[in-house]
C-alpha cells in the first residue's frame, strides 16, 4: 500500500485551493464575456456560453501532456517491436495498434485545436 507524504499532500492541497479560486474567477470571466458579447450585439447569453465553451477546451488541454507520455510510450513499443524477432503476424498487430493509439492521440489535439480556434474568433 502507498501512503502519500506530507509534499505531496500540500501540493494536493495547493491544487484544489488554485482550482477554486480558477472556478470563481472563471465565473466572473464568463459573465465578462457575456457582457463584451451583448455589447458587440452577439448577445449576453450567446457570447457568456462560448466563454464557457473556452474554458472547457483549456480543461480538456489539461489531458495533453499526459497523452504525450502515452505517445511515447507507444512510439517506444514501434521502436522495440520493429528491432525484435517477434512473428510478422504478431509484430503487425502490435505496430497497429500503437499507431492507432499515435492517430488517435495525434487527432486528438487537431480537434481540440480548431475547437479553440473557432471559439476564439468569437470572444476576440
Amino acid at each position: 500500500m502507498n501512503y502519500l507524504n506530507d509534499r505531496e499532500i500540500n501540493n494536493i492541497v495547493k491544487i484544489v485551493i488554485r482550482e477554486n479560486k480558477k472556478e470563481q474567477k472563471e465565473g466572473l470571466t464568463n459573465v465578462w464575456a457575456g457582457l463584451k458579447g451583448a455589447w458587440k450585439g452577439y448577445g449576453y447569453s450567446y457570447s457568456k456560453n462560448m466563454s464557457k465553451l473556452a474554458d472547457i477546451v483549456q480543461d480538456l488541454r489539461l489531458s495533453e501532456n499526459y497523452q504525450e507520455k502515452i505517445k511515447r510510450k507507444c512510439e517506444q513499443i514501434v521502436d522495440d517491436i520493429t528491432n525484435s524477432n517477434v512473428p510478422e503476424e504478431r509484430s503487425e498487430q502490435i505496430l497497429n495498434l500503437s499507431n492507432r493509439i499515435i492517430e488517435t492521440i495525434n487527432q486528438y489535439s487537431n480537434d481540440i485545436n480548431k475547437l479553440e480556434s473557432e471559439i476564439k474568433q468569437v470572444l476576440e
